[in-house]
């Protein structure tokens, strides 16, 4: 059972023009428009586009987020693969993140928390769903293996904010 006075962000990465790169933000507009009798009082919902310091201000005061984005990920991985990433600032030391880049985007997500770490209320818990893409090509729509890994995506979703 989740507890009634948590704080948490769930924010949706990506580029609604790049075909499966705008998972994050689908994922998110599925939660407003269809789901939102289901969520649960406390829990924000964010389209952070692909801007960093978006992020970083969505996130503030959030005691937990939860980003949706299309992510790098093993090559044998098929497209609609979904892994679950958790950092829990106050168990990992800075170093650990070092050698992880999981966006597709042109920044390192990362490197902008390190840097905002102690100037930004940032949540002590991140967890990055990622996606990996099928088809980043110039279209509005995300491709059909995506589109249907969107319901496992939001289940992993309510998993967390269910706690």
């Amino acid at each position: 059972m989740r507890e009634d006075n948590k704080k948490i962000a769930i924010i949706g990465i990506g580029n609604l023009l790049m075909g499966d790169d705008g998972i994050g933000i689908h994922v998110v507009k599925e939660l407003i428009e269809n789901r939102w009798r289901s969520i649960p009082q406390g829990v924000e919902i964010y389209d952070g586009m692909n801007d960093p310091f978006l992020v970083l201000e969505q996130m503030e005061g959030a005691d937990k987020a939860i980003i949706i984005d299309a992510c790098d990920m093993n090559p044998k991985d098929p497209p609609g693969s979904i892994r679950k990433f958790r950092f829990e600032f106050d168990r990992y030391k800075e170093e650990s993140f070092d050698s992880l880049s999981l966006s597709l985007h042109d920044f390192d997500f990362f490197n902008t928390i390190r840097i905002s770490k102690g100037t930004q209320g940032l949540p002590k818990e991140i967890i990055i769903i990622g996606v990996k893409p099928e088809s980043i090509t110039y279209e509005m729509k995300l491709s059909s293996r995506l589109e249907k890994a969107v319901p496992e995506i939001i289940k992993n979703i309510f998993e967390e904010i269910c706690v």
